[in-house]
C-alpha cells in the first residue's frame, strides 16, 4: 500500500496474521491420527495444545506398539513412556492439567537426558533422566487408549528448545513457530482438508481415523 506524507511517499507491507481458529475433537472411544513414524533421538522437545474433558484413560500421542506414549493420568499426574521404560511425573505445587479448558504441555529432554514437563508456561513436577529413542506414531489414540477432548497446534523437535520455551507458549496463546523449524508442525483444523492433518514442517501428513469433517471445531485456545 503507498501511503502520502507531506509529500512523501513510503511503501507499508502487512504481513498476513497467524489464524488460529480450529482445532480437532476427540471422543475418546476410537478416534485417533495416524503419520509415519518419528524417532525422536538424543535431545527432543514436544508441544501441545491440549482442552481434555476426561482424565485416566487419556493417552494423548505414542506409538502403536505400546513402547512410548505421553499419558495424562489424572490432573496432578503425567506418565511418560520412553522405549519401554516408564517414567511417572506427579505435580505437588498445584500447576494441575485443568479440564474443559485450553492448556499448553510442552515436554523437553536436553542433551544429558533430563527429561522435563512444563504446564502452561511453568514446570510440572521433577525432572527424571530418561534414555533411548522416543518413538511416535499416533495422536490420541495408543494401542486401545483414546484421548478424550480437543487439540490444536502439536509440534516435534530432534532438540532441546528450552531456550525457546516462552517463544512457544506465547503468554498462552499459539502463534507461528515455523521459524523455530520443526521437525513436525500439525495445526488441527487450520488449514487441514479432512482427512489429512498437514504437516506444516515437511511432508509427513496425518490420517484422521474413525473421524469426519466434523471433527473440526471452532474452539481454540
Amino acid at each position: 500500500m503507498l501511503v502520502s506524507t507531506h509529500g512523501i511517499i513510503a511503501q507499508s507491507v502487512s504481513d498476513a496474521s497467524f489464524a488460529n481458529t480450529l482445532s480437532t475433537s476427540f471422543d475418546g472411544i476410537d478416534e485417533q491420527v495416524d503419520f509415519t513414524q518419528v524417532d525422536l533421538t538424543s535431545a527432543f522437545t514436544t508441544s501441545f495444545w491440549i482442552k481434555p474433558i476426561n482424565l485416566g484413560a487419556s493417552f494423548l500421542v505414542g506409538r502403536n506398539t505400546n513402547s512410548d506414549y505421553i499419558w495424562l493420568r489424572t490432573a496432578s499426574q503425567i506418565r511418560i513412556r520412553v522405549n519401554f521404560s516408564t517414567y511417572t511425573f506427579t505435580e505437588s505445587g498445584g500447576n494441575n492439567i485443568n479440564t474443559n479448558a485450553w492448556n499448553h504441555l510442552l515436554v523437553i529432554r536436553d542433551a544429558s537426558n533430563n527429561l522435563r514437563i512444563f504446564l502452561n508456561g511453568a514446570s510440572f513436577s521433577n525432572s527424571s533422566t530418561a534414555s533411548g529413542d522416543h518413538r511416535l506414531t499416533q495422536i490420541g489414540g495408543v494401542y486401545g487408549n483414546f484421548y478424550d477432548g480437543n487439540v490444536n497446534n502439536v509440534a516435534f523437535w530432534n532438540s532441546d528448545q528450552s531456550a525457546n520455551r516462552s517463544v512457544i507458549y506465547n503468554s498462552g496463546s499459539p502463534s507461528d513457530i515455523s521459524g523455530l523449524s520443526p521437525l513436525l508442525w500439525y495445526r488441527f483444523g487450520n488449514g487441514d482438508t479432512y482427512p489429512t492433518i498437514t504437516d506444516n514442517a515437511g511432508t509427513n501428513d496425518g490420517t484422521m481415523q474413525n473421524m469426519s469433517s466434523a471433527n473440526f471445531v471452532a474452539d481454540v485456545p
